[in-house]
């Protein structure tokens, strides 16, 4: 069991490093959660959090373009907030402009070119 409870530390770290700190009505209110939190919603055994901006991280660690990267953080982000009231549904996920962009079509003839011999 040590080895799946630091798993799920670091797998809760890691979560709270990207998305903030989990609020606390949710981190203790699991039938686990004392296994993982104090009373106070902080983790128990990992106390030095390094937090990223999700675009940032996808820019740093991705090499995600600025762009894409804040496009698909403004996608992501509210999928994966800590509340499930807060959460999109599903229906409104499909309806992001992120998932609705459409692929430009290449300008230059040399992107054309290219796009065929890979076709062939």
């Amino acid at each position: 069991w040590l080895a799946y409870d630091t798993r799920c530390n670091d797998h809760l770290a890691l979560m709270m490093e990207i998305l903030g700190k989990i609020p606390r009505k949710i981190a203790i209110g699991g039938s686990r959660s004392k296994d993982y939190f104090d009373r106070h919603g902080d983790l128990k055994r990992i106390r030095r959090l390094k937090f990223w901006q999700l675009d940032q991280l996808l820019i740093e660690k991705y090499k995600f373009s600025d762009s894409d990267a804040c496009k698909f953080s403004e996608f992501l982000c509210p999928i994966l907030e800590f509340s499930p009231e807060k959460r999109p549904t599903a229906a409104q996920c499909l309806q992001h402009p992120w998932l609705r962009k459409k692929d430009p079509k290449p300008t230059d003839k040399s992107n054309e070119a290219s796009i065929e011999k890979v076709a062939r």
